[in-house]
């Protein structure tokens, strides 16, 4: 049972992290789209999709 608490415990840390990470590539892409970057500059610096990035541009006001 200990084994199956630690291996959760890693999973939840691993998903933790992981939208960790890209809630902070979205504000990086925020913030450089608000700079009047490209989408395509975002998309390249960030690894999101041209739709994501294009979602983003549409909520910046």
């Amino acid at each position: 049972m200990t084994d199956l608490l630690r291996e959760l415990e890693r999973e939840f840390e691993e998903k933790g992290i992981h939208k960790g990470e890209l809630l902070k590539a979205r504000e990086i892409a925020y913030r450089l789209l608000h700079k009047g970057s490209s989408v395509q500059e975002v998309v390249d610096i960030t690894g999101f999709s041209v739709e994501d990035v294009e979602e983003i541009r549409q909520n910046l006001h």
